[in-house]
């Protein structure tokens, strides 16, 4: 389970950190092809107004250039870029269909197919209007925003791909929104029907918000990302990073947050998932109720904590009020709750899986961790015979119609050994009590209400 994003470093042309040319102090000289006109007039205050006709081309110090169809500046006020804008540094890119900058604000607006491009990493941001607010004593971080359901394309420097293994991790993170803002170079926000992908990994979100510094990313309302080995929803969903992995995610929800995966579905109000070198390896599920079901069976408690080394699901433990019991089944036809069904109840509730075997020619054979995990053994305990256990198995009624037989029994500890989800073999320690229960007319002088024995298990006392 991999879930990995490229850092905001990655695309740092979104700080716009030099704004154009001409209002910089930077020295400019106009070069062919020179404008068909250019005219210098006055205006009221004393302002000067400079209008360039046809296509101008600046090149400015520090290998900055700037193009547009037309221009019109005035003099400490504003620069006007009118038509096939393009502006270029050493670093990134800006093309539009016009260009306003005021330079006594710091602000820069553009608009029309704009598209910013950062040069070394080649990542861009595309959408009909772009706002700058330079940085300054007022504004301590370069703010940009970029409106009109944008689309953003960030990746990784090329040395940091280059780095990377040749998979996700190399991957752009691709972004749409209704809007979004970054600051400086480490925060970067996006605000409405937000949606993104990277390789095989896919989520929405109304909102989402990443912080480089941190390594933090929120997704808020309506929230929920998946590749194909997992999903996940909830109202907030919340990512810590080491670098291009995940290291730990929780998800909230004022009902349920769910993560299904390919072993196992979880459900609580609180999940917390943990990582390590990008796949999961623990959930912990906490909350009233906290749900797992895993193949045949259905675990509940108020905690649930499921241990995944290398991915492969090995432990399930709910604690705290636990019940598992079997999903219905053939057997359950015709029996009255609560003995339609296989359960095991007890303050604590471990469930052991292993890996289903594969044929011969399938590709998942010999990787445990890709292999289907199943059920194999459930341990409830419970002190003072607080562990309890109902599973059925079958038998012939009248006429030799198969009818199942019912066991139920109390301990301190119920361990059932399972087969293709149903119960095979039953141990038992401490204060063993059972009652055997199985169809009438089935055995010559059984009672239909049952008989109360040692129950048909290894016990220990």
């Amino acid at each position: 389970m991999r879930w990995a994003f490229p850092l905001l470093a990655a695309v740092h042309l979104l700080s716009l950190a030099a704004a154009p040319a001409l209002a910089q102090g930077q020295t400019c000289e106009i070069t062919p092809p020179l404008p068909r006109d250019m005219k210098r007039m006055g205006g009221g205050a004393g302002l000067e107004t400079i209008y360039f006709s046809g296509p101008v081309h600046f090149v400015c110090t520090g290998g900055t250039t700037v193009k547009a169809d037309s221009a019109v500046y005035v003099r400490g006020v504003s620069l006007q870029l009118i038509g096939r804008v393009f502006y270029g540094d050493s670093v990134k890119t800006l093309t539009a269909d016009a260009v306003d900058y005021i330079p006594a604000e710091g602000v820069l607006y553009a608009r029309g197919n704009v598209v910013l491009t950062d040069r070394k990493s080649e990542s861009t941001i595309r959408g009909p209007r772009l706002e700058y607010r330079r940085a300054g004593e007022s504004r301590p971080e370069a703010v940009t925003l970029v409106q009109g359901r944008p689309h953003a394309v960030l990746r990784p420097r090329r040395a940091e791909a280059a780095a990377a293994s040749a998979d996700t991790a190399a991957q752009p993170l691709e972004v749409d929104a209704d809007w979004m803002e970054f600051r400086g170079e480490r925060y970067f926000r996006a605000v409405g029907r937000v949606e993104f992908r990277r390789g095989e990994a896919r989520g929405a979100s109304s909102e989402a918000e990443f912080d480089e510094v941190a390594e933090r990313l929120v997704l808020s309302n309506g929230a929920w990302i998946e590749d194909r080995e997992f999903r996940l929803t909830g109202d907030r969903i919340e990512a810590y990073l080491s670098g291009e992995h995940l290291r730990e995610t929780t998800a909230t929800a004022a009902q349920k947050a769910v993560l299904v995966a390919r072993d196992l579905q979880v459900e609580a109000p609180f999940l917390r998932m943990y990582f390590e070198n990008g796949k999961l390896n623990r959930l912990v599920g906490e909350g009233q109720p906290a749900v797992a079901v895993a193949r045949d069976f259905r675990l509940t408690a108020d905690s649930i904590d499921a241990l995944a080394p290398g991915q492969a699901l090995e432990q399930v433990i709910a604690i705290g009020g636990a019940l598992a019991e079997r999903l219905p089944d053939s057997l359950d036809v015709g029996l009255p709750a609560p003995i339609d069904r296989d359960w095991l109840r007890g303050d604590t509730i471990i469930g052991y899986f292993a890996a289903l075997p594969e044929p011969k020619d399938s590709a998942a054979a010999g990787d445990s961790a890709q292999a289907k995990r199943v059920l194999e053994r459930l341990v409830a305990v419970g002190e003072g015979g607080g562990a309890r256990a109902m599973y059925r198995s079958r038998g012939r009624g009248e006429g030799g119609a198969e009818r199942p037989g019912v066991d139920y029994m109390t301990a301190d500890r119920i361990t059932l050994f399972l087969e293709a989800g149903e119960v095979r073999r039953m141990e038992a320690e401490g204060t063993v009590r059972g009652i055997h229960l199985e169809p009438t007319g089935s055995r010559a002088g059984q009672n239909a209400a049952g008989e109360e024995r040692s129950p048909p298990a290894t016990s220990a006392q």
